[in-house]
């Protein structure tokens, strides 16, 4: 794993994409308020690559890479697919096939921040449902 540049770095040594990762989706001890604002800060990030930023953010391309990409990320978790597939040179070569010009995240970036970023979506969703249900029994 690649070592975070001092830029990435916060006080403290960690990437700070990592902290807000950890309060939305892992920690037990962090006050609700303080989930509920990191859940959000997490699922609203952007699925697009770092390499797609410098299209404007409403482009077509920087939209459909970023559908692209999301849905590979459900396919990979719900099939239980190793993300370490999404490198293999045939897959590569499939997924260029399927859609010339699609450039697909790293096998580090889908298990990390793509992976966190529909976790704590996934996690509101249901947080919502639970808040807008009655009834509720365990």
């Amino acid at each position: 794993m690649d070592t975070p540049t001092e830029q990435q770095k916060k006080k403290g040594g960690r990437p700070q994409s990592e902290l807000e990762n950890h309060l939305a989706n892992n920690c037990k001890e962090v006050p609700e308020l303080v989930h509920l604002f990191y859940l959000g800060v997490v699922s609203a990030q952007d699925f697009g690559r770092k390499d797609t930023f410098s299209l404007p953010e409403n482009s077509k391309k920087r939209k459909t890479q970023a559908s692209i990409t999301r849905a590979l990320v459900h396919v990979f978790i719900c099939c239980g697919i190793p993300f370490s597939i999404i490198e293999n040179p045939f897959f590569i070569e499939f997924l260029h096939k399927m859609r010339l010009g699609y450039e697909s995240p790293t096998s580090e970036l889908l298990s990390d921040r793509l992976l966190n970023q529909e976790t704590a979506k996934i996690n509101d969703k249901i947080k919502e449902i639970i808040k807008n249900s009655e009834n509720l029994t365990l």
